[in-house]
């Protein structure tokens, strides 16, 4: 009886060692996967897709039952590597469309006889995130994202303030069809540029008055 006792307090004591051994070799499969999980993460904030798939590719060399939910992980890294190769072939082209936005923003004129190529390069501006939404975290979208609003308030600074003193001076001159012209450009920049005019209100609001409605 005691013989038996003790080969059984044995074989409790090897697997509760295999367990630990299994354990730490999980745990050492997960680190690894984490690192390369970190790895591609980094390579796609810098839209390096090909670096990337790189990382993606060693995690499925892996062995999916050395690694805490093995199978989910194995699913989600191929649904990565599909996504990631979808754009792959695109990335050359939104870099260099990126580079020449950021080009053309040096270059831009703020006055009225150049509207139409404001609002044409705010398009493109809109046109190349709508390409980069499904990336928000890379550095390029957030670059974009930081020259737009750089954009809307060069607009603001250098164009919507002139605009609106000139507006403001048209009403009180009672010069009302100037005023209504530039009060026509003012509602189309906050229509195409995404950019809050709150005095446009005021500024109707007065032209009534002036004009006995």
């Amino acid at each position: 009886m005691k013989q038996v006792k003790k080969l059984k307090n044995k074989l409790l004591f090897l697997l509760a060692v295999l367990f630990v051994i299994t354990q730490a070799g999980c745990n050492n499969q997960d680190k690894k996967y984490e690192e390369l999980m970190a790895e591609a993460e980094k390579a796609m904030n810098d839209f390096d897709t090909e670096t990337a798939l790189e990382y993606y590719n060693k995690i499925l060399e892996m062995d999916a039952n050395d690694l805490s939910y093995g199978d989910t992980r194995v699913r989600f890294i191929e649904s990565l590597i599909k996504r990631t190769e979808a754009i792959s072939g695109h990335v050359d082209d939104i870099k260099a469309e990126a580079e020449l936005i950021k080009k053309d923003f040096q270059e831009l004129k703020y006055d009225f006889e150049k509207i139409d190529s404001l609002r044409e390069y705010n398009s493109q501006i809109e046109h190349l995130l709508l390409k980069l939404e499904e990336f928000p975290n890379t550095n390029l979208y957030e670059e974009i994202k930081s020259l737009q609003k750089d954009f809307a308030d060069k607009i603001n600074s250098d164009f919507v303030k002139a605009l609106k003193k000139e507006v403001e001076k048209d009403i009180e001159s009672a010069n009302m069809e100037e005023a209504e012209t530039k009060i026509e450009i003012l509602e189309m920049i906050q229509r195409d540029f995404s950019i809050e005019i709150p005095e446009l209100g005021e500024y109707r609001e007065k032209m009534a008055q002036e004009s006995g409605e």
